[in-house]
């Protein structure tokens, strides 16, 4: 399996950086990894990128600008960022010869792999690990917070340096994810644990019932929003599956 870094360009010139894992022979399509809201590319995400390569797959974990080794800073991160960066990478896929794209995305990650595939007829396929889909509850809270201090809200406990402003809450209510689950054309697998108390089951089964596009829910029993090592596994070869059926 060949490994080889790269910092991929936006459109107006700054740098994601993002690790490519190629497969042996011949890659089924490329899989993007897309990290959580207090996570980057490195990690669990290297073994998982392991995992689709050798599934054979090409396999990009990146960080989002306002992460890791990309340019910006956190607090300068938004979902439309996210969804430009997610762009930027199939752009450069493409641009090497890659056609045939799916998005694995986990919690916001998967909110932003939803509204890319709702807005690129490229992505092939969907694979959403508890995602945020409906963010007026999961957020309402830290929006008021920030409000009320000024406009910023400090998150150095979940991730260094990390804090978010006003600017971050009113980018979110750009999107909405009903919209998106009827604009989606991609095949999605979501799969999502019983016991998760950051982002509620109901609001995948709510989104679930909206897509129109072909679909599968699997309910993870006994899992977190954290899914333990089993669970991990268990997801990935769910995703892996449904990316090798439907990704042409």
């Amino acid at each position: 399996m060949k490994v080889e870094k790269k910092f991929i360009e936006t459109r107006d010139g700054e740098r994601i950086a993002a690790v490519i894992h190629h497969p042996e022979g011949s890659p089924k399509g490329s899989v993007l990894l897309q990290h959580g809201l207090f996570s980057d590319k490195e990690g669990n995400w290297e073994r998982r990128a392991d995992f689709f390569a050798g599934r054979g797959f090409t396999a990009v974990r990146f960080d989002r600008r306002g992460y890791g080794e990309s340019d910006r800073e956190f607090h300068e991160f938004n979902l439309t960022t996210g969804v430009e960066d997610s762009i930027a990478v199939m752009n450069h896929l493409e641009g090497e010869g890659e056609g045939s794209f799916a998005i694995y995305g986990s919690s916001f990650g998967g909110l932003i792999a939803v509204h890319v595939a709702a807005s690129d007829p490229r992505v092939g396929a969907l694979g959403l690990r508890a995602p945020a889909t409906f963010t007026e509850g999961i957020f309402g809270d830290l929006r008021e917070e920030a409000r009320e201090k000024g406009g910023s809200v400090d998150l150095e406990d979940r991730m260094a340096g990390a804090r978010m402003e006003m600017s971050f809450f009113e980018d979110l209510e750009r999107y909405d994810a009903a919209e998106a689950a009827r604009e989606i054309g991609a095949p999605t697998i979501i799969l999502h644990g019983w016991a998760d108390d950051v982002v509620p089951i109901e609001d995948s089964k709510r989104f679930y019932e909206i897509l129109t596009a072909e679909k599968k829910f699997v309910e993870m029993e006994g899992e977190g929003h954290v899914f333990g090592p089993e669970g991990d596994l268990a997801a990935l070869r769910g995703a892996a599956d449904w990316f090798s059926k439907h990704l042409k």
